[in-house]
């Protein structure tokens, strides 16, 4: 029984190393589609330069179209970055974090609260701890791409974001914002899966230094006062910083029918102007950041900012360019 045993043993230690070494010649060299790396959007992150973004936002599509990193920069120094992708679930957040704290220590993480609303399967979780450990199981499906440098060459991220994850949509569609917000005692409560990953999140960036933070942005469609209610009562469990721009709608301006993107799911790069503003007077009142507008060390952030404003000068609708990456 004993020779079993080891026999077993054995064979595990050998297909675990196996599957480490496949791992590392299945995984991308680098973060460019050319290389085979999957979300090359959101992973341009990995290219910047080490310890140098501050401000990390996390989330689905309401992320990407809200808060205008390269405004925060012009505005005032700040180094944001957005690292949401559409559809994506809490599984999906938790792995970004992982992999984009990797080369970043962040002093803020900021997550887009409509995730919490978006379900999914026990087995998905699973995955992401399997991918993040044998990113095999992620690329298997390179074998036909693998070229001789995938054998020996190191991980080097170029792929860059000039717009530092910000989807520029101009295009307008009124949203219709009956009983939106209308307030209620009743709250919409968040699946206890979900839960548990915000504490994950919480206390992973606690240790790693960075304060953890939830944010609801504008969306008639997706938000009310059940799941700000939710999200309340969460917060104030975890002890986490909370901010629900629904609440906000007034003071910051918004007007449905000028500022809404596609009827109320998301803003539109006119309303995230006005957001981004209110956004910037409030992390100046936290005074947890710093401005680097005069740091050396940040110049190329001065000429993402003339790449940003040449795309916003033409408003043109992000489904209607490419955006140009530097690698």
């Amino acid at each position: 029984m004993g020779k079993k045993i080891l026999k077993v043993v054995i064979f595990m230690l050998i297909f675990l190393i196996l599957l480490a070494v496949l791992s590392y010649i299945f995984i991308p060299k680098n973060n460019t589609e050319r290389a085979g790396i999957k979300e090359s959007g959101i992973t341009a992150i990995y290219a910047e330069k080490e310890n140098t973004i501050d401000l990390i936002v996390l989330g689905n599509s309401e992320s990407f179209t809200s808060i205008i990193p390269m405004k925060l920069w012009e505005d005032c120094g700040y180094t944001s970055y957005i690292c949401g992708k559409p559809g994506q679930v809490m599984p999906d957040t938790l792995k970004t974090l992982y992999d984009d704290t990797k080369n970043q220590k962040p002093k803020i993480v900021i997550l887009e609260t409509t995730v919490l609303y978006d379900d999914y399967s026990l087995t998905v979780p699973v995955s992401r701890v399997i991918q993040e450990i044998f990113p095999i199981t992620e690329y298997h499906d390179r074998w036909k791409e693998l070229q001789l440098s995938d054998f020996y060459s190191e991980i080097k991220y170029t792929r860059t974001d000039f717009m530092k994850g910000y989807h520029c949509r101009t295009h307008n569609e009124p949203a219709d914002v009956t009983g939106y917000m209308d307030y209620t005692d009743e709250v919409d409560e968040i699946n206890i899966k979900t839960k548990i990953l915000i504490k994950i999140m919480n206390e992973y960036c606690k240790k790693n230094g960075a304060e953890f933070m939830l944010m609801s942005v504008p969306s008639p469609k997706n938000w009310n006062y059940k799941r700000h209610n939710a999200v309340k009562k969460l917060a104030e469990e975890e002890n986490i910083e909370y901010l629900d721009f629904n609440l906000l709608t007034d003071e910051i301006n918004i007007d449905w029918v000028k500022d809404a993107l596609d009827g109320g799911d998301h803003i539109n790069y006119y309303g995230s102007i006005k957001l981004t503003d209110y956004f910037e007077k409030y992390l100046k009142d936290r005074n947890v950041l710093e401005s680097h507008k005069d740091d050396p060390e940040y110049s190329k952030w001065n000429d993402d900012l003339i790449k940003y404003k040449e795309v916003i000068k033409h408003k043109i609708d992000d489904d209607e360019y490419k955006i140009v990456y530097d690698e």
